[in-house]
Formats: structure tokens, sequence, C-alpha cells
């Protein structure tokens, strides 16, 4: 008995071994998704007044639901050897700022959560300053002198009386004036050139005028020969065609009377004879017979 009471300690572990078997039920293995849901039973949905709800727990402080101290951190002892919750113990240790994101749930499916602190701008006093300050007055600035170069070399200075003047007027207005006069003639020849050069240009533009009136009456002329010895022909052509014509009827006319002369008398005397042998053909005397005498008949 002693033995039996010390196995069913709760000091000892319970443990318990079965053979795994299906689980049997009437449940159905997914949702269905047809089935409508009826708002008034959906326990999502919160029913009556929030405000009192915030009222109430405004002066609480913080989100509902959740913790307002930390766990203490696991001793040395009792610190586990598993990395993944050590890990996990670190982070739930590194939660220091309240956010929205680390509440949980309730276990009240009701209960509201209260996003005041989200939603409503903080107001931040801001310190101002006010300081002045002022230059001091400043002396007018003086006119800029004008710039004089520093003066370099030595000076001297040469004294001319009338008898030495270092200038010769026809001396030194030679150059310059047969520069003039070779520029003034050379130009006036240029212009001279030009005159005559536009002067034989109106010349040839003359004759070049007068040979191509000439060549167009030359050719005027030919088309006119042409043309009327074109007409000429055609009308040479035309008499031709005429006594041609002509003479071809001619032809045909004596040919037909020369047949006639030889072929008339003997088709006249078949006919008369072939009329006679039908009995439809009447001489002269039997016929003025019966035309004058017996009508009647």
């Amino acid at each position: 008995m002693d033995s039996i009471m010390s196995s069913n300690a709760p000091s000892d572990p319970f443990t318990y071994s079965a053979e795994p078997r299906p689980v049997k039920g009437n449940r159905a293995k997914y949702r269905e998704e047809d089935v409508p849901t009826n708002i008034m039973a959906d326990p999502r949905v919160a029913r009556g007044s929030t405000y009192s709800l915030y009222r109430s727990r405004a002066g609480a402080g913080g989100l509902p639901g959740a913790s307002a101290t930390l766990p203490p951190p696991p001793t040395g002892s009792s610190r586990m050897a598993d990395p993944v919750a050590a890990k996990a113990a670190a982070k739930k240790r590194s939660w220091k700022e309240k956010s929205i994101y680390d509440y949980r749930p309730p276990a009240n499916d009701r209960d509201q959560v209260d996003l005041s602190a989200h939603l409503i701008e903080r107001e931040v006093s801001t310190v101002v300053t006010e300081v002045t300050t002022q230059t001091d007055s400043f002396a007018e600035r003086p006119e800029t002198p004008p710039y004089v170069p520093k003066k370099t070399g030595v000076d001297i200075s040469t004294q001319m009386t009338a008898d030495d003047q270092p200038f010769q007027f026809d001396r030194e207005v030679k150059p310059l004036l047969e520069v003039l006069v070779h520029k003034t003639l050379e130009q006036s020849l240029l212009e001279v050139e030009q005159e005559e050069e536009l002067e034989a240009i109106a010349t040839d533009l003359e004759k070049l005028q007068l040979e191509q009136e000439q060549e167009a009456a030359r050719v005027r002329a030919i088309e006119a020969a042409t043309i009327a010895e074109h007409t000429t022909k055609e009308a040479r052509k035309a008499a031709e065609r005429d006594r041609v014509a002509r003479e071809e009827s001619v032809r045909r006319k004596v040919a037909s009377l020369r047949l006639m002369k030889q072929v008339w008398p003997e088709i006249a005397e078949d006919t008369f004879q072939w009329f006679e042998g039908r009995g439809q053909w009447r001489g002269p005397t039997a016929h003025v017979v019966l035309k004058d005498f017996l009508p009647w008949l």
C-alpha cells in the first residue's frame, strides 16, 4: 500500500502512452463559406455605449489588457538552455515603450481598445527667445583718386630751331600723293573696263536675241512648209482615192453590162420555156382575148 501511495504521489511525473488512432467526429474538415453570418450573433461586433467604457478606463492609463510592469528576468539558475526560449525571453525583456502593436486582446471580446493616445496629436510647447542686435555706424568711404601709373625711364628734352626741322612737306607728301594718284587712275581704268565689258555683253546679247529670232522664224517657215506639203499630199491622196473608186465603179458597171449581154438571152429563153411548160405563161393573143373580150373568164 505504501508503495502504491508513493507511486501516486505528485512528486513523480505522470506518464501515459497509447497507440495513435484517427479522430472520429461529425464535424466537417473545412468551414462552409456560403453560410451567412448573423451580425446580431457575431462576437466580433461590439454592443452598447463605448463612451462609458472609455471613461471608466481612462483613469487607469495605458492599454487595457496590457501589463503595467514587466516580469522580472530569470536568474542564472532558472534560465533555459533552449536558444528559442532565450530569444523570446530577451524580446520580452526588451519591451520598454507601449505601442498599439503590443496590445494583447483580453479574454472578453467586447472590450474596446483605447486608441486616443495614437489618434490625438500631442501638444509640444516650443521655447521662444527674442534676441536683438545693432551694428555700429560706419564712416563714409572717401572718393577713389584717379589712377596714375608709376613713372618709368628717364626724362629727356630736345630743342630744335627753324633751320633744322625734322619734317619736310614735299618729301613726306610725295609718297602719299603717288599712292593717291595711282589708286585714282587704277580705279578709273577699272571703271572704264567694266563699262566696255557691259557694252560688249549688251552687244552680244542683242546679237544672240537676233539669232534666236531668225532661228525661230526659220523654224516657223519650215513648219509652215511642212504643213502645206502634208496638206497637199493628203489632198492628192484623197483625189487619187476618189479616182480609183470611180474607175472601180465604172469597171464593175462595164463588167455587169457585158455579163448581162452574154447571159440575158439564154436566161429569158429558159424562163419563158419554164413558165410555158407549167402552163402559167400565156401568149400575147390569148392575153388580149381574155382581158378585153372575155374578162369573166
